[in-house]
């Protein structure tokens, strides 16, 4: 079973782990961000990834479909599966159950309710701050805003 430090590893390795001023998803602002598609490039990883995820899961009835969000995840998917809220409710419209929602890396800080069981492989607790009164905006420090949801369809 892959262990919390296992996991570490393959992102240090991969330089997925980030430090940095990086606005999330959220509008906060973090000093680290996991860019999940650098350690999902290599297939070696991924298959860990996907395998350790998979075990996570051993519980529930084998999915019909896999559905994978952002662009790391639909590699990721493609060795497991994974989805979120939104992806939730695209899924319901089309007329399909979900059963629950997996992911790498849980870096929330609280609780998260997907209406179905949501699992990860590890929890990192990563500081956030409002851009209101965020330490590294006082500090000038410029933010990058990662991840793929600006890309264009």
């Amino acid at each position: 079973m892959l262990q919390d430090k296992d996991i570490l590893e393959l992102f240090k390795k991969s330089e997925a782990l980030l430090s940095g001023h990086f606005e999330l998803t959220s509008g906060l602002h973090s000093n680290q961000y996991f860019q999940c598609a650098l350690v999902l490039q290599y297939p070696n990883y991924c298959e860990l990834l996907a395998k350790g995820l998979k075990e996570k899961f051993a519980d529930f009835p084998k999915p019909d479909k896999v559905i994978g969000p952002a662009l790391g995840g639909v590699t990721l998917a493609y060795e497991l599966a994974r989805s979120v809220k939104e992806v939730i409710e695209l899924i319901k419209r089309e007329g399909a159950e979900v059963i629950a929602v997996g992911s790498v890396v849980n870096r929330s800080s609280q609780s998260v309710d997907f209406g179905v069981p949501f699992r990860s492989l590890i929890k990192m607790e990563v500081q956030t701050y409002q851009p209101s009164n965020c330490p590294l905006c006082e500090q000038g420090i410029p933010v990058y805003k990662p991840g793929s949801k600006a890309l264009k369809k």
